[in-house]
């Protein structure tokens, strides 16, 4: 057995994974993607191989991110079964005909309006198209083995998370490999927990809240209660984005238990959204898979208005006074409450309540990250309204639970892979597993088969089967087996050929072309490359670094190790100014010409701490910015805040300093470790030996860099000149970074002439 990740890698959207046995092929989930652009353009793909050679597709469970993508593969030319509990396959007969629709009035919109760069502009599929999935799936008990393809079974195991969510094991001979999907939670207000996971050899486990630990002991019902007095005090309205199948439900049944107890006053509530809707009176048929009885689901109704038709919908806008709006989709990526949104967004009055997982790249995204102004139908819409993060109402697994879940193997698997979630997430994750558990996690790369004893390159989707040539039977295993081995892999895509030790050199020559290539056909030209420690934190992740570290030392405060833990997270709230200072400068240096007609790109080496802070400040103005990632024994993973087409991963880094050279006009260092300095160092000597034009080397945070360079020392033991000293600058501040930068080149920089140069590293004759 093998598998190929397709999607959800570095991402929490987009699952799908390819198993292959003996032939026999089967697609774990066939989901969208959603958030970036860079990654909803990745919809339109062609899928990396035939859909009619697929012999099924099993689905964990029926959110979009996971099923969404299923009509686009039936569209363009799957034929086979889609297994999934009864409860998911009621779930799609709402999702995925509203998908379409969606789709639909997407496009018609972009063309009325002209907001398409597409002429016309046309839906990812149709609603027909997804009529038309729904014919394929066929329904599985939990817990009945179901052969899926030859000698292919599948379990289904309940994982919590959502209405029919389960845990699939697939098995082949003897050997099982287990797909967690999504995992719910403990306590959640609607979903029983997950089951303890199937034994096997090989495991996926997503990651979505690898990087996060609620509090426990929290009633999640004291939030919204809170919020609701405020609201209703000020009296505006509570806007609550929703995903309509579960956390929609699960808010229902949280104010029908405030209003019973008297917690808040009786406030309208108003579900606007067909789809939520009819999800509920799913709930109330598929009772036996959740914690709610009939009985419960059915006052989880009471004195909700339910909105079903658009011009009800639409007359909600002339509701005065304090009210309740819950609608769909809970990541504000579409529907109803773009048009809620549009219209109580601007009043300071109103409060937006996000109670899911908000992907990056999502407007919800954007909102947790902190940007107040939303692009909706075109228009940049201000948003006065107060934005709450209600993480209680999550139906996904922590950390803690993660690990928890894993530890409940009777045996550790041979393989862990580590997918859906963001970089951050997915590497707390896998530091927390092997930490905790002793067990080595992978973040697993994307479109590269991997089994038990590593990876192989996947066959040419394209080549057809031998059968089809006209083989007999025995001809055609002969085939294939001349086809499948290495021999016949071309030179330029045999990655096992190339890691040879022979051919370094041609991997020195291929680092250096490929982003050298790519860089020019983009136009970078002149880059600001920014070094800093990858350890610095953002001040929210800082802060809650240290909450977390505080509360499992007031689980065991003797513990030494906890109390080190709350030391260090101390120190790293301490220094998460510098992250804002390293964002600031991404945004001045990507704002403000250096020169008339001039603007430099940001570059960094594209992992976390500062790197992240200046991509990201380039980013918040819609700028693009450069990473030159390294592959390191503990893989790093490129930040999100990178343009796509401009992350690059060196193997070698004296390639990679090379890269960050050739087109730089300007180095800034941040705080930093042993990279920060070597990478510093490398660039001093380069200039003082005169094999680097010179150029302004700007170090922020004076206090810092006079401790950690004292370069006066080294002027008075006589190991440097001291004109050596005017090599670098050191200032306090990103503005000065950036004014100190600026006057460099006013005064026209080496003989006036470097800046409009080819950057120049000189080589011996």
């Amino acid at each position: 057995m093998k598998i190929r990740f397709l999607g959800a890698v570095g991402t929490v959207t987009g699952s799908r994974s390819l198993l292959q046995a003996d032939g026999a092929r089967v697609l774990v989930d066939c989901g969208l993607f959603q958030g970036f652009k860079s990654l909803r353009e990745r919809n339109w793909e062609p899928f990396p191989l035939d859909p009619r050679s697929l012999d099924a597709v099993v689905l964990t469970h029926a959110h979009l991110d996971h099923s969404g993508w299923l009509p686009a593969l039936v569209r363009d030319g799957f034929r086979g079964p889609v297994y999934c509990t009864e409860p998911t396959r009621d779930l799609l007969g709402l999702l995925l005909p509203d998908s379409g629709r969606i789709h639909e009035e997407d496009a018609n919109f972009a063309n009325r309006h002209g907001t398409s760069r597409h002429t016309p502009a046309e839906p990812l599929y149709t609603e027909d198209d997804a009529l038309r999935a729904l014919d394929h799936l066929k329904a599985v008990p939990f817990h009945t083995p179901q052969e899926v393809a030859a000698g292919l079974n599948a379990l289904f195991v309940p994982a919590g998370h959502i209405l029919g969510a389960s845990t699939v094991q697939l098995s082949h001979k003897g050997q099982r490999w287990v797909f967690s999907g999504d995992l719910g939670r403990e306590d959640d207000l609607l979903m029983r927990p997950p089951e303890a996971p199937p034994e096997a050899e090989a495991l996926v486990l997503e990651s979505t809240y690898g990087d996060r630990v609620r509090a426990r002991g929290v009633d999640p019902l004291d939030a919204l209660a809170e919020l609701i007095h405020t609201v209703a005090n000020r009296g505006g309205a509570l806007l609550v984005p929703a995903f309509a199948v579960g956390r929609a439900q699960a808010l229902l049944w949280a104010l029908r238990r405030l209003l019973d107890d008297g917690r808040i006053p009786a406030l309208p509530v108003i579900l606007d959204s067909p789809m939520a809707v009819s999800a509920t009176d799913l709930f109330i048929k598929h009772h036996i898979f959740h914690r709610l009885s009939p009985t419960d689901c059915a006052r989880m109704a009471e004195g909700v208005r339910f909105v079903r038709e658009v011009e009800e919908s639409k007359a909600l806008r002339n509701i005065d006074g304090p009210h309740i709006l819950i609608s769909a989709s809970g990541m504000l990526t579409g529907g109803r409450v773009l048009h809620h949104l549009a219209r109580l967004g601007p009043n300071r009055n109103n409060a937006i309540a996000l109670v899911g997982f908000q992907a990056p790249g999502t407007r919800g995204g954007d909102l947790v990250a902190g940007k107040r102004v939303i692009k909706l139908h075109g228009q940049e819409v201000p948003i006065e309204a107060s934005v709450h993060n209600l993480e209680g109402y999550s139906a996904h697994a922590d950390q803690i639970e993660l690990v928890d879940w894993l530890r409940r193997l009777k045996s550790p698997p041979e393989a862990l892979w580590l997918n859906h979630g963001e970089p951050a997430a997915t590497e707390a994750l896998r530091r927390k597993i092997q930490d905790e558990l002793g067990l080595r996690a992978m973040v697993p790369p994307e479109n590269l088969d991997l089994n038990l004893d590593g990876p192989s390159r996947p066959r040419a989707p394209s080549a057809p089967s031998p059968a089809a040539m006209g083989y007999d039977p025995r001809e055609s295993a002969r085939v294939r087996a001349l086809v499948e081995d290495s021999s016949y892999i071309p030179a330029d895509e045999d990655v096992g050929f190339l890691d040879r030790e022979d051919l370094r050199a041609t991997r020195l020559m291929l680092e250096y072309l490929k982003p050298d290539r790519l860089l020019r056909e983009a136009g970078v030209q002149d880059v600001v490359v920014v070094f800093g420690g990858a350890r610095v934190l953002s001040p929210e992740r800082a802060a809650e670094a240290l909450r977390r570290a505080q509360l499992e030392l007031s689980r065991s405060p003797d513990d030494p190790a906890r109390q080190a833990a709350v030391a260090l997270a101390q120190r790293q709230v301490a220094k998460s100014p510098i992250y804002e200072d390293a964002r600031r400068f991404g945004r001045l240096a990507s704002s403000e010409e250096l020169r008339a007609g001039v603007t430099l790109t940001v570059m960094t080496g594209g992992g976390p701490g500062v790197m992240e802070a200046a991509n990201k400040g380039a980013w918040e103005l819609g700028r693009p910015s450069v990473g030159l990632n390294i592959t390191l024994p503990k893989e790093q993973l490129p930040n999100p805040f990178l343009s796509p087409g401009l992350c690059f991963r060196f193997r070698y880094f004296a390639l990679r300093k090379m890269h960050f050279l050739l087109r730089a006009r300007a180095l800034v260092a941040f705080p930093g470790g042993f990279g920060t300095l070597d990478e510093l160092f490398d660039v001093l000597c380069l200039m003082q030996t005169k094999k680097l034009s010179r150029m302004p080397v700007v170090l922020v945070g004076e206090t810092f860099w006079r401790k950690a360079l004292n370069l006066e020392h080294l002027v008075e033991e006589g190991v440097i000149a001291a004109e050596d000293l005017d090599l670098v600058r050191f200032v306090d501040t990103p503005e000065d970074a950036w004014s100190t930068i600026r006057a460099f080149y006013a005064e026209g920089g080496p003989g006036g002439t470097f800046f409009f140069d080819p950057p120049t590293l000189r080589h011996a004759p």
